[in-house]
C-alpha cells in the first residue's frame, strides 16, 4: 500500500478511496481533538505490537506521542510478559547463557523451543556442541524439526511442563544430585523449595505429563551429571495458566546442579536483557499523565464493546505495528467493537489487513527495508544496524 485511504463503503467492507497525506492527517488531527474535547483524551487509545521488531520503529515508537495526548495507555502482555517477570523474579535481571557458548555445553534441553525453525542462527553451536559428544534432549508436545533431530524427544502433554521441571527438581534433589557448594554460595531459598519438591514425585509428574516415571528419573539425572547443561526455553512454556509458575521452576534448575560455573552452563531465555537500551529515552514516561488509566491490549474487545464499562468510552482507535482481529483474543467481540459507528479507526500498514479493513482511514506504511533501524535480539549478543 502507497497511498492513503478513506473508507468508503460500510465498516468492514474494505471500500476505500485513495487521498493525501495532508487530508489524512488533517481528518486524523481534527477527529482526535473533537473526540478529546468532548470525551477527554481517555477516549483515544492505541494499539500496537510488535509488527516492526527495530528500537527505532517497533515497540515503542507511539508512546510519547499519546502520552502526551493524555489517551488511554496500552498495556502489551500479548508475549513473554509472564516468563520474563519469573526469568528476573528468579535468577534477576540477567541475560543467561550466552548463546555462542553453546559449543561447551555437555548437555543441551531444549525447551518448548523450535530451534531449527524459529532460532536457526542457534543451531550450528548446538550441532557443534554434538560434535564434541553432547547429548540434545527436547521438551515439546509436537515432534518438530528440532525434535526429530535431536537424540531425545520427550513428548510432553500441552501445558504440563511445570509439573515435569518439579519432578526433575525431586529427583535431583532426593538422590543428592545437587551442587551444594553452589546452592550454599549462590542461593537463597533451597530448604523451601526441597520442601515443597516432595510433594511432585516422578509418578505424580507422570500422570500429569504423559512422560513415564522413569523416562523423568533418567532425564533429571542426566542434566545433573552432565556438566555444563544448558537449557534453552522459548516462550511457549507461558502460553497456558500457571505460565509463570513454569519458568520459575525452570530458572531454578540450574542453581541445583551448579550448571552456572562453566561456559555453556545454565539457561538461555532472552538475550535482550544484555543491551543497554536506554527504553525511557524512547518511551518518555515521563509526558504521562498521572493516573491515567490503563487497559490491556489482550482486552481490546471488551474495551470496545463497553464490557469493561469504561468511563469515557473509547471513541477512536490508533492500530499500528500490530493487527488485532488476527493476534487479539475473543475475535467476533472485537470484530463487534470496530464496527461501531460511533469509533473512529486509524490504522496504519504496509497491506490491508484483516483489521485494516474496518478502519477508516488508513495510513500506508514503511517495511523494515526502507527504515533505518537498530536491532536488539532475542537470540543472540550483537547490536544489529538496518540500513
Amino acid at each position: 500500500m502507497l497511498f492513503p485511504l478513506r473508507r468508503t463503503g460500510p465498516k468492514g467492507s474494505g471500500q476505500f478511496e485513495r487521498i493525501s497525506w495532508d487530508a489524512a492527517l488533517d481528518e486524523i488531527a481534527e477527529r482526535f481533538t473533537s473526540i478529546a474535547a468532548e470525551y477527554g483524551p481517555e477516549a483515544i487509545m492505541p494499539c500496537s505490537y510488535l509488527g516492526t521488531e527495530g528500537i527505532l520503529n517497533g515497540l515503542n515508537v507511539g508512546d510519547p506521542f499519546f502520552a502526551k495526548l493524555g489517551a488511554t495507555i496500552a498495556e502489551r502482555t500479548y508475549c513473554d510478559s509472564g516468563s520474563c517477570t519469573a526469568y528476573t523474579m528468579t535468577i534477576g535481571d540477567t541475560a543467561g547463557v550466552d548463546p555462542e557458548s553453546l559449543v561447551h555445553s555437555k548437555f543441551i534441553l531444549v525447551w518448548a523451543c523450535n530451534v531449527m525453525s524459529t532460532n536457526l542462527h542457534l543451531w550450528p553451536y548446538i550441532a557443534e556442541a554434538r560434535k564434541r559428544g553432547a547429548t540434545v534432549v527436547v521438551v515439546d508436545p509436537v515432534a518438530t524439526r528440532t525434535a526429530r533431530a535431536a537424540d531425545w524427544h520427550i513428548a510432553i502433554r500441552p501445558g504440563t511442563d511445570g509439573a515435569l521441571a518439579l519432578a526433575m527438581m525431586h529427583v535431583i534433589i532426593n538422590e543428592n544430585l545437587t551442587d551444594e557448594d553452589y546452592i550454599a554460595k549462590y542461593t537463597v531459598g533451597y530448604e523451601e523449595l526441597a520442601e515443597r519438591v516432595q510433594s511432585y514425585s516422578p509418578e505424580w509428574a507422570a500422570q500429569e505429563t504423559g512422560v513415564p516415571a522413569e523416562d523423568i528419573r533418567i532425564l533429571a539425572r542426566q542434566y545433573a551429571q552432565s556438566q555444563p547443561a544448558v537449557i534453552r526455553v522459548g516462550v511457549a512454556v507461558e502460553r497456558h495458566a500457571g505460565g509463570g509458575q513454569t519458568m520459575r521452576s525452570l530458572a531454578c534448575l540450574p542453581a541445583l546442579v551448579g550448571a552456572w560455573r562453566r561456559p555453556g552452563g545454565g539457561i538461555l531465555q532472552l538475550p535482550l536483557w544484555a543491551f543497554p537500551v536506554n527504553w525511557a529515552a524512547f518511551m518518555h514516561p515521563e509526558m504521562l499523565t498521572p493516573g491515567t488509566r490503563v487497559v490491556n491490549q489482550f482486552l481490546l474487545g471488551e474495551a470496545l464493546t463497553g464490557e469493561m464499562q469504561l468511563d469515557p468510552p473509547l471513541k477512536a482507535l490508533m492500530v499500528y505495528n500490530s493487527n488485532p482481529v488476527v493476534v487479539c483474543p475473543d475475535q467476533d467481540k472485537l470484530v463487534s467493537g470496530l464496527l461501531r459507528d460511533d469509533l473512529f479507526t486509524v490504522v496504519s500498514e504496509q497491506f490491508v489487513t484483516d483489521t485494516a479493513q474496518y478502519a477508516d482511514i488508513v495510513l500506508p506504511a514503511t517495511t523494515q527495508l526502507e527504515q533505518k533501524d537498530i536491532m536488539f535480539s532475542w537470540g543472540h549478543l550483537f547490536v544489529t544496524y538496518n540500513h
